[in-house]
């Protein structure tokens, strides 16, 4: 399912689709794209089309998040 969950540098939101969270580091005005950090560390720059098509939800607080288990 698609998100409309707008993008809000410093939360934190949980991704059903790709079963992690991930947090908003902020966004390049002059590009339009979202600077986004996984919880494995990995950080990316997302097209708004690709947020959009994220199942987001947002999470409260930083203490929502589920604990990363590296494999």
């Amino acid at each position: 399912m698609a998100t409309n969950t707008a993008p809000l540098p410093g939360r934190f939101y949980r991704d059903a689709g790709r079963d992690e969270d991930i947090e908003v580091l902020g966004i390049d005005e002059e590009d339009g794209l979202i600077e986004v950090q996984y919880a494995d560390g990995d950080i990316e720059m997302v097209e708004p089309e690709t947020w959009a098509g994220f199942d987001l939800a947002l999470l409260e607080s930083p203490d929502d998040r589920r604990p990363h288990h590296p494999d």
